[in-house]
């Protein structure tokens, strides 16, 4: 167990490792303010006073804290009067003191007389705090012969008042004393300022660089030297993580201007969601896993390193394990810790842990992921003040933060991401509360991530990164139910699909047409009414028909059975012929002529067909009746009646011309 180590050498080591590591970092550290001479009043007869300022935010017993005034006269090395103060000087008030044979109007203002005999313009005089110097008026050592400074700047028959823009007293004793750098002139006796001294203010600005937003406190606030400079609380805007401010502030010293520092965001990570540092052993760090997927910690190396006393290199290394579900914490605890502390531990260790002092980094695969502290610095015994410091404390992470601070040797403030409870506060381990949402893309059974994610941690006002989807082969990837970017809040966000369009073809072979069938994989589907082809008879598809449609659609085709036509003969008297039945378009063969006494056979009065035809046949037969006498001697007899009465028709035409003709002339 490493004791805690409080004394001042580690101070003093602490400043000396920081000058020479980080000198390109502002301090804006200041002294305590102290008292200081705020006017000299040296007058006509026995005018003299002294007032005294009280720069400080508290009042000042000045008896009780061994405040005094001495008095060297004519370049005397030694104090010829020595005058203790007594009351109280209030803070930002003064304290006048003067001879008590002063002017009236110098004694009204008066908080305390003195009776002994008081300085010349030539004396020094000197304010101490039991044995410390905190403010010289003239040079211990020296006599300046009537007064210092020039003729119309004198200390002598003048009264002085310090410059409004003084904020400490002069602590070098033997220093040369020019009056006119520190101080306004007066004529004699000029005793009107006494008991009030302007003073001046600074300015002390917190710059957010456009990146923040105060969650309470000033960004310009009007302090004097030596106040306490209180940072406001800050909330980084959207976009930006607030790690640090630009110096180490303390008291005021003069007009500052402190820059917040921030890092942009990257995504939720890994880091430190609680910090305990509590009495003797009790010591725990607790781990949040603000990222979409479980960790393996020791598969990736997770581990926290510890850094004593301003240590440059890891004292003590802790390699982590087990498995840190999205959204959950884990909480590494000191062995020794007490059963409280212990019930709250995932893994525990029994190597040498913290101090408020020593910083804590967490790391993967060796890249830093968050620290605790700041590495190469000791800052005494613990970092930050007030309420939000690293020692005797347990600090739960802001809400506000994401992930981690990856810079080691910046900066630290744990008041700027950090919250504090009382020392050995445990009932905070286990649970964190952070502010990032979570985007859910739901796939279904419809579809497969190709690539990316399906649940992504974002800060507020991100847009989360689509999946890439193959959907199943029935069906079409159409995008997403909702936007998923500037997200303000948890979203599910649901795939969409459509059913493939499959078609269902009708091969009717010549039948009447049947339009196809195109709709969605899965969908109802109505048989259409049978097709129709002359000559046949349908019988049926040559696959079954679906209820629904079916993956890729369907090609049918139409069965058909031929109908059964008949071919009859009519022989006319001659031997019979059986009629032809047989199926439409079959082929057919012309039986053997029919016979019949007496009579030849012509043949059929319609051409026999090669193939059945529609609707079937009647054939007649044709005969020659081989019983008639010379049928060809009367044909021609006739033949030459008709030729012979051409003729003469011909011959009457053409005499009736001619007669017509001529009874014209």
């Amino acid at each position: 167990m490493k004791i805690k180590q409080k004394n001042m050498f580690f101070k003093i080591l602490s400043v000396v490792i920081f000058f020479f590591l980080f000198t390109n970092l502002i301090i804006v550290e200041a002294a305590e303010p102290t008292l200081f001479f705020s006017e000299y009043l040296e007058g006509s007869g026995n005018n003299k006073a002294l007032e005294i300022f009280n720069p400080t935010c508290n009042d000042i017993q000045l008896a009780d804290e061994g405040y005094k005034i001495l008095m060297y006269f004519n370049g005397n090395t030694t104090s010829s009067l020595t005058v203790n103060l007594t009351g109280v000087i209030p803070s930002r008030g003064t304290y006048v003191i003067a001879t008590n044979t002063s002017d009236s109007n110098i004694l009204q203002r008066a908080n305390q007389t003195n009776n002994s005999s008081w300085f010349n313009g030539d004396d020094a005089i000197v304010l101490m705090k039991n044995s410390e110097v905190i403010d010289v008026f003239g040079k211990v050592g020296e006599d300046p012969g009537t007064s210092w400074g020039d003729p119309g700047a004198k200390t002598h028959d003048r009264t002085l008042v310090r410059k409004s823009n003084i904020v400490a007293g002069n602590t070098d004793i033997y220093a040369d004393f020019h009056p006119s750098d520190e101080w306004i002139f007066y004529p004699i006796d000029t005793y009107v300022n006494l008991g009030s001294h302007e003073y001046n203010s600074f300015t002390i600005t917190f710059d957010l660089m456009g990146k923040g937003e105060v969650v309470s406190g000033n960004l310009i606030q009007e302090l004097y030297y030596g106040d306490e400079i209180i940072a406001p609380v800050i909330k980084p805007l959207n976009g930006f993580n607030f790690i640090s401010w630009s110096s180490v502030f303390s008291t005021v010293t003069g007009n500052t201007t402190i820059e917040a520092q921030y890092d942009s965001w990257t995504k939720p990570s890994v880091y430190f969601s609680k910090y305990v540092e509590g009495s003797n052993n009790n010591k725990a760090l607790e781990i949040y896993n603000a990222t979409s997927s479980s960790i393996d910690l020791s598969l990736e190396e997770y581990k926290v390193l510890i850094y004593f006393n301003g240590n440059t290199n890891p004292t003590t290394t802790i390699n982590l394990n087990g498995i840190l579900a999205p959204g959950e914490t884990f909480v590494l605890a000191q062995n020794t810790s007490n059963s409280t502390l212990l019930a709250y531990a995932n893994q525990t260790s029994s190597l040498n842990w913290f101090n408020g002092n020593d910083a804590v980094v967490l790391t993967k695969n060796g890249d830093v992921l968050d620290r605790i502290g700041q590495v190469g610095n000791n800052p005494g015994n613990e970092w930050g003040k007030g309420m939000v410091t690293t020692m005797d404390k347990t600090l739960v992470r802001k809400s506000f933060v994401s992930e981690g601070d990856k810079n080691t040797t910046s900066l630290f403030f744990p008041e700027i991401q950090w919250e504090s409870y009382p020392i050995d506060t445990f009932n905070v381990l286990g649970t964190h509360i952070s502010e990032y949402f979570k985007v859910t893309f739901n796939i279904s059974s419809l579809g497969t991530v190709e690539s990316g994610e399906v649940f992504q941690t974002l800060y507020s006002g991100m847009s989360a990164i689509a999946p890439s989807v193959n959907a199943v082969e029935t069906h079409d990837f159409n995008g997403w139910d909702k936007s998923f970017d500037s997200i303000s809040g948890d979203i599910i966000v649901n795939a969409l699909y459509s059913p493939k369009i499959f078609t269902i073809i009708f091969n009717t072979d010549g039948g009447s047409n049947i339009e196809p069938i195109i709709q969605g994989y899965g969908s109802a589907i109505v048989l259409p009414a049978s097709p129709t082809k002359e000559g046949f008879n349908f019988i049926d598809w040559d696959d079954s028909f679906p209820d629904t449609m079916p993956l890729n659609g369907l090609t049918l085709n139409a069965i058909w059975e031929a109908k059964e036509y008949t071919i009859t003969f009519d022989t006319k008297g001659g031997s019979a012929i059986n009629p032809i039945v047989a199926p439409y378009q079959s082929n057919i063969t012309i039986p053997e002529d029919p016979t019949k006494e007496g009579y030849k056979f012509l043949g059929w009065d319609i051409s026999f067909p090669d193939t059945m035809p529609l609707n079937g046949l009647n054939l007649t037969a044709l005969w020659e009746d081989l019983n008639k006498d010379t049928p060809n001697t009367i044909d021609n007899f006739n033949i030459i009646i008709y030729f012979g009465m051409l003729i003469l028709s011909a011959i009457a035409f053409v005499v009736t011309y001619k007669k017509i003709k001529f009874s014209k002339r």
